[in-house]
């Protein structure tokens, strides 16, 4: 078994096509060869292909690093039984290296997840939430003393502050490189303010304050679901001694106002399902479960 970075254009087209004809069976809309084809192209992408113990050439990886240590594991075998030994190479061969990847598929089954376990690799399992009726917090009740304005880059220090903060506790679970310091988070600020993330919506990206003290923020960028526009949440952060106030779900609220009021009708997120309290937060305003999907810690 090895693994190669260029083959022939008629074998790789082969594997892309048979991907694509498995995602057509469970979805007849799918353009999965498309979405593969761009992947592989791009230019934070690198292309590894599987030969298997029959010296065959009979899968796809594609790695894409989205930010630092953070991306995309695309992966595919013809044969279903190499899929084990696909992962095998990829964690041996140092292909996931350090990094946190989402692991994606076109199978539904747990081989590729269960081999990374089995080589000492850790996972998340993750959901992303939507809420497609923001409408709904148009109109709320505003909390005496509490304050919003937009998030600039003259708040990239305090947003630092805040979020190493407020996730410091679950840094050894959810292992983001961006929360490791003060330091990493304000320059993960300042990246969203430079549109390194997407397209930040300003209106809806907050700063709270209590008492004229920052205490908690909210970070939102533009994206697509489908054909609906939709504000999708990147971080809610509440200083430590400030939660179980109410006050993170009244900032939620307001950006949520402020997002409609922007002309959006919807929002998403993800979150990791051990956080609990986050996830039931966000039930609780009335965001739903729409596909779960597992991460891949490396290192």
């Amino acid at each position: 078994m090895k693994l190669h970075t260029t083959i022939a254009p008629e074998i790789k087209n082969m594997i892309i096509d048979h991907a694509d004809k498995l995602c057509k069976t469970f979805d007849p809309n799918s353009n999965c060869k498309a979405f593969l084809l761009e992947k592989i192209s791009a230019a934070n992408t690198t292309t590894h292909f599987f030969e298997n113990i029959d010296s065959k050439i009979t899968g796809i990886a594609i790695l894409e690093i989205i930010d630092q240590y953070y991306g995309n594991l695309i992966v595919h075998t013809i044969e279903e039984n190499d899929e084990a030994s696909f992962a095998y190479l990829l964690t041996t061969e140092k292909i996931i290296g350090n990094n946190i990847l989402e692991l994606i598929q076109f199978r539904s089954n747990f081989h590729y997840r269960d081999e990374f376990l089995r080589l000492g690799l850790k996972e998340k399992e993750r959901v992303r939430m939507s809420h497609k009726h923001i409408q709904a917090f148009n109109e709320i009740k505003p909390i005496p003393d509490v304050s919003f304005q937009k998030l600039t880059v003259n708040d990239n220090d305090i947003c630092g502050t805040i979020s190493f903060n407020a996730h410091k506790h679950r840094i050894n679970i959810e292992r983001y490189n961006v929360y490791e310091s003060e330091k990493k988070r304000a320059k993960f600020a300042n990246d969203l303010r430079n549109n390194k993330h997407g397209n930040p919506i300003n209106e809806a990206s907050l700063l709270m304050s209590y008492k004229k003290t920052p205490i908690g923020l909210i970070e939102i960028v533009h994206t697509k679901h489908g054909e609906l526009n939709m504000g999708w949440i990147m971080d809610v952060a509440l200083l430590p001694e400030y939660q179980g106030m109410g006050l993170g779900k009244h900032l939620i609220k307001h950006s949520m106002k402020q997002l409609y009021n922007a002309g959006y009708t919807a929002a998403g997120l993800g979150v990791t399902l051990t956080n609990k309290n986050a996830h039931q937060l966000y039930e609780s305003l009335g965001f739903e479960d729409y596909e779960f999907f597992v991460e891949i810690i490396g290192g």
